[in-house]
């Protein structure tokens, strides 16, 4: 019967270990450790993503007549004459071009007057006292039915959701974050609808049943089917793999430096690697400087091969110093899970199982922690282990006299 595949797995490499602790060769140390700790620096450190276009930004939300429209930067609008149900876009007009004719009243392309400042609150026609307002930069409505002494929300993205569509607008345009900017109701025939008007995540609807929508920007218009997933906002999440991968690094950097502390733990071969994985880390952090041209792969690919780098240095060192097989395959092993680990962390995140993130961050820290301390022990073990293997040796020559 043959061995479960993670400990054949454990095995192979522990006999891949045993032959290179007996060749010690670099070349050799290089060509085992590369595909274990380095490949998903070259996947992840380097890898940059197509631009996509950036979506508008719905700003304010006014009702004309039958007609609502909905202001989007650039001064276009989007209108929708069937009370929210559907829309279609009106491009910016050039300041050069004729004013357009007169519609039919009604009509979704009726009423061009000029745009007034965005309105927080709004209330129904008729009825002072029942009222919708938004509290900018949050996502969310509240209602009032007793002209403003009290309210209470009726429709929000939940602050961890709001925070990861944030973060994906940052990444994708330098504009500031607009959450809910602008409100406006209209009396139907069957009772009211509301508008509010969401920044880049597009707009959200209230029909006269009293059921609330998000709708995405979509060809000018407005759409549920555009609106961005709160359990997939797809975030750039590039940076947080990165730090994983450099967490896996510093674990088995550190195993290694306690698994070699009976020899020179500073040497020709580890000093660079210290300072380069430093440097790496370093270029693969986000920046906030503006420059002629997006960099940011450049960087990241620098960093990568200074963990390329690194990684070469110290394991050539521990090859050199005879640290043992087992302890080397645990520190990889470790170095590998390490990053993985935090990577499942953000992902839960983003997907909504952990709803805010900075405790995706935490126990992201917690688990880089969790693997260095690990790697430390480890080491040490292992240290202890090649202390007792050269005792021996020492001590045999005495027996045998």
């Amino acid at each position: 019967m043959p061995p479960p595949p993670n400990r054949a797995s454990a095995r192979w490499v522990y006999l891949v270990m045993k032959r290179l602790a007996w060749f010690g060769h670099p070349a050799t140390v290089v060509a085992t450790f590369v595909p274990l700790l380095v490949i998903p620096f070259a996947l992840v450190g380097g890898t940059a993503t197509a631009g996509e276009p950036q979506p508008p930004a719905a700003t304010n939300v006014l009702v004309r007549g039958e007609v609502i429209a909905v202001v989007l930067d650039q001064d276009a609008e989007s209108l929708s004459g069937d009370g929210g149900r559907t829309w279609i876009g009106r491009p910016a007009r050039d300041p050069g071009s004729p004013e357009p004719g007169s519609p039919e009243p009604g009509s979704p392309e009726s009423g061009s007057s000029p745009v007034p400042d965005p309105a927080t609150r709004a209330c129904l026609p008729g009825e002072p006292a029942h009222c919708y307002r938004v509290v900018p930069p949050r996502l969310a409505v509240d209602e009032s039915r007793d002209g403003g002494n009290s309210w209470k929300t009726v429709w929000e993205v939940s602050p961890g959701r709001e925070d990861a569509l944030r973060r994906r607008a940052a990444g994708m345009s330098n504009r500031p974050w607009h959450g809910s900017s602008a409100i406006a109701v209209q009396r139907v025939t069957d009772g009211h609808v509301v508008v509010a008007a969401n920044g880049e995540d597009g707009i959200a609807v209230r029909d006269a049943r009293g059921n609330w929508r998000r709708m995405g920007p979509l060809d000018g218009g407005f759409s549920p089917d555009a609106a961005i997933p709160l359990g997939a906002p797809g975030v750039d999440l590039r940076t947080e793999h990165r730090v994983g991968l450099f967490a896996g690094l510093l674990g088995f950097m550190s195993g290694m430096a306690v698994a070699r502390r009976h020899t020179r733990r500073v040497t020709g071969l580890t000093g660079p690697a210290y300072f380069l994985t430093v440097a790496g880390f370093v270029l693969v952090l986000p920046s906030d400087t503006t420059y002629i041209v997006d960099i940011g792969a450049l960087m990241a690919l620098l960093g990568g091969a200074c963990a390329l780098v690194a990684t070469i240095l110290v394991s050539t060192a521990a090859i050199r110093a005879r640290v043992p097989a087992r302890t080397c395959a645990a520190l990889v092993t470790i170095a590998c899970c390490t990053p993985f680990a935090m990577w499942a962390l953000f992902t839960g995140w983003e997907s909504g199982v952990i709803d805010d993130y900075p405790t995706a961050g935490f126990l992201a820290w917690l688990v880089g922690g969790i693997g260095v301390g690990g790697s430390v022990l480890v080491g040490w073990a292992g240290a202890a282990q090649a202390e007792e293997g050269t005792e021996g040796t020492e001590e045999a020559p005495g027996r045998r006299a």
